[in-house]
């Protein structure tokens, strides 16, 4: 039950990333890795983030249709299951991620990307266990997202955040300020950002 769950976690998530980058017009997919239960997304460019932030916003929508149906099953299959309910979170930040090509187990050549932006976008990950959000985002990704909405239109932008305040993630030197991401956001960014490319 639970590798058919993380099959359609994944190929929800693979169709939404390609219709992200269609979207918002990137020249390229965004980098996928499949990690145990999880995934990686690498969007490229300057709207990566703006691409990264319309992802998780659909996915939300995606997510609630995989899960719930689980979370119920389990629930009518185990009625004394003492677990917590099966959830998912995001995190999401703007920073140098370096690829580099290797050689696959199969002998295909591939990329892979590695860098401490990936590292801080895991840590932000974790902070969802202790908030209401699914998606929270660092202050880099809400700055790339500003500077692609016309500056007339900025400040309702904002309003899809909630600060957070500076949190400490483990393995990261200086305390990192979080936002939360709203629901719909996808909705603001197709009127906003997406007809006007």
């Amino acid at each position: 039950m639970l590798t058919a769950l993380v099959k359609m976690m994944l190929n929800s998530a693979s169709r939404i990333a390609r219709e992200c980058q269609r979207r918002i017009g990137l020249p390229d997919l965004p980098w996928m890795n499949h990690t145990g239960d999880g995934f990686i997304l690498v969007f490229h460019g300057s709207l990566g983030s703006p691409a990264a932030l319309l992802f998780a916003s659909l996915y939300r929508e995606a997510a609630k249709e995989i899960f719930d149906p689980y979370n119920r099953e389990v629930e009518t299959l185990l009625p004394d299951n003492r677990l917590s309910k099966l959830d998912w979170g995001m995190g999401i930040h703007d920073g140098g991620a370096m690829p580099f090509p290797y050689q696959d187990v199969d002998g295909k050549q591939r990329v892979g990307f590695i860098g401490s932006a990936l590292n801080l976008a895991s840590r932000v990950e974790a902070t969802t266990k202790d908030h209401t959000f699914h998606v929270i985002c660092t202050s880099s990704a809400c700055k790339r997202l500003y500077d692609a909405i016309k500056p007339a239109n900025r400040s309702q932008a904002k309003n899809y955040f909630t600060p957070l305040g500076k949190h400490k993630l483990r393995g990261i030197e200086s305390p990192v300020a979080l936002f939360g991401c709203k629901t719909h956001l996808h909705q603001y960014l197709k009127a906003e950002i997406l007809d006007s490319y």
